[in-house]
């Protein structure tokens, strides 16, 4: 049996430990010694997989404010962004991923959204598996490839590799600095990609909503708890049901909320993380707002209208029923997943500015355009099957130690 530690430090809220609760689970039921470092105890105590689990508190990069606002062109800036940038903030924060892997006697790591254990993991040479839903699992080239890939129409290849390398170099010098610094005198990295080139790619994700566009690696079906989630209950009112998912962060949130109102339409709307006020604030009869997550299996079978921001779970299990979105997308992750999910015509994207939102122009697309409806019928064809994939207990065993 082998000691393995699981590992998530730069996402907040359910997502960042859905996967890993999952793969405790799995490793737990072949008699696996398993222990979790995340940056939210609170979450980790709430939730079910992890009651058995020890848990430790992730070590924290701090992140100046300069550096949240650097532009992301690739995985490199993504980096940068979080805290690479400052080989004085990351020496401290790779130190204590050491120590946790040298504690807890470490023979697997699996890291989701969490690059500094992934390199700390690289330095004692543990095996590893890096694993998310594409945006944080980058293809192993160099320069780290683009993240803007809209603008590939507007540059020309070596005007597009330079803004890359731009990326990377920078992200190279601060991280060979910290490495130094730790007294790993012989260590010395030469591309960017060789941070994670160690470590097992595991993209739980479809090609057709890969943020890096459909790429050569294996992909892993997203495990979820989606299923065991409460019916949706809709408003008591006749008309075609409209479902929501958005954060409270979306910039087109105010204008979905009052369109639907106009509407009158019986709506579902589910904000993770919607204030006590703004719940109350909604008091309108044809909308029901809620914190909760719904089973989104029973909103496709009841709705034909989903609108989304692009968080990419939602998208996958809304796919998988043969039911295209509305794209409301807020971060800069999501913008990248609708331009991918537009390209293929696999959902209807809204306009960048809430000002320009016309819900009742883009419900008229996503009623009839009969094209993307067939688009999103031939993915869930195609994977129909999907939950049924190999299960993670099988490709763990490809790592562990016999």
């Amino acid at each position: 049996m082998a000691n393995v530690v699981l590992c998530s430090e730069m996402e907040h809220g359910p997502r960042a430990l859905l996967r890993l609760a999952s793969c405790a689970t799995e490793l737990r039921s072949k008699g696996h010694s398993v222990r979790l470092v995340c940056n939210d105890l609170g979450l980790a105590h709430r939730t079910d997989a992890f009651d058995k689990v020890p848990v430790f508190q992730a070590p924290q990069i701090l992140v100046s404010d300069k550096a949240r606002q650097r532009r992301l062109v690739n995985h490199a800036s993504i980096l940068l962004s979080k805290g690479f940038a400052n080989r004085e903030n990351l020496v401290p924060a790779v130190r204590g991923w050491l120590h946790l892997f040298a504690i807890s006697d470490a023979d697997l790591v699996m890291t989701d959204a969490a690059p500094t254990a992934t390199l700390a993991a690289k330095l004692l040479m543990i095996p590893c598996v890096m694993m998310g839903m594409g945006y944080t699992v980058p293809p192993k080239k160099a320069p780290l490839p683009s993240l803007v890939p809209w603008t590939a129409n507007t540059m020309k290849k070596d005007e597009a590799d330079a803004l890359l390398h731009a990326e990377d170099e920078p992200l190279l010098v601060e991280v060979n600095a910290a490495v130094k610094a730790l007294n790993f005198n012989n260590v010395s990295f030469k591309s960017a990609q060789e941070l994670f080139s160690h470590a097992d790619h595991w993209v739980t994700s479809l090609a057709e909503i890969d943020h890096y566009g459909k790429r050569d690696a294996k992909y892993v079906v997203r495990w979820s708890d989606k299923h065991q989630a409460p019916d949706p209950k809709w408003p008591a009112l006749e008309g075609d049901k409209v479902f929501v998912q958005m954060s409270t962060e979306s910039p087109h949130l105010e204008a979905v909320v009052n369109q639907l109102a106009k509407r009158g339409a019986p709506t579902l709307m589910v904000i993770p993380d919607a204030s006590e006020k703004l719940i109350a604030r909604t008091n309108i009869p044809n909308i029901r707002l809620q914190r909760e997550p719904v089973n989104l299996k029973k909103v496709t079978e009841q709705c034909r209208v989903v609108i989304t921001n692009c968080e990419h779970n939602v998208l996958y299990d809304v796919l998988l029923a043969g039911t295209p979105c509305i794209l409301l997308p807020d971060t800069h992750e999501n913008t990248v997943l609708a331009y991918r999910v537009a390209r293929r015509k696999l959902g209807f994207p809204g306009p960048a500015k809430a000002d320009k939102l016309n819900l009742d122009q883009l419900i008229e697309k996503a009623t009839t355009n009969d094209q993307v409806w067939a688009n999103t019928s031939r993915v869930a064809l195609k994977y129909q099957n999907h939950e049924s994939l190999q299960r993670i207990h099988d490709l763990i065993a490809e790592k562990l130690p016999e």
